[in-house]
């Protein structure tokens, strides 16, 4: 009954196809710009309903700090072609298909085939994951993990950062 502290790369793989599956693809497109990002789900909305922009070059999201939890502006990077390209189609497609009340209904499904009804199965988990792959995949410092995914306060970053069993394993054989 532990909350999971990131979805594996199964999961996010599986939760993806499930959201393309069933026709939902600006469901997958969410889930793979937080994934890619770690961007909260209020700051994809605000993409979607035009609050949020992607830059002229097209190589940042543009948060105001309207929409931000520390209510200060914050550029997110989005060079991967991936989280470029989901976050294109958010700007075109989220405003048409997206109510609180068809994301909820479509993300129970996803719990049920995917997280066993688990109830901390929840969309912010994607937050984490994004966060953890920073620091363990790509070993990027917290500081700078906390400015991509706008943390006022690096402690806030390590409670988000957790380690992966590959990265201890790789630890340990180092030693």
């Amino acid at each position: 009954s532990e909350r999971p502290a990131y979805f594996s790369d199964d999961d996010v793989s599986n939760i993806i196809s499930y959201f393309h599956s069933i026709n939902s693809s600006w469901m997958a497109d969410m889930c793979l710009l937080a994934v890619k990002t770690g961007m909260r789900k209020g700051e994809i909305l605000a993409l979607g309903d035009g609050r949020a922009y992607i830059s002229d070059d097209g190589l940042w999201i543009y948060l105001p700090a309207a929409v931000t939890k520390t209510s200060k502006d914050r550029y997110v990077p989005i060079k991967h072609p991936d989280a470029n390209a989901a976050a294109r189609r958010l700007v075109d497609t989220l405003a048409d298909n997206y109510t609180r009340k068809k994301f909820e209904q479509r993300w129970d499904k996803c719990k049920r085939e995917y997280g066993r009804n688990n109830e901390h199965y929840v969309f912010h988990l994607l937050r984490h994951t994004a966060i953890s792959r920073m620091a363990n995949d790509l070993d990027i410092n917290t500081a700078v993990i906390a400015e991509v995914v706008g943390h006022s306060n690096v402690s806030t970053t390590q409670r988000y950062v957790h380690a992966k069993d590959s990265k201890l394993l790789e630890i340990s054989s180092m030693m």
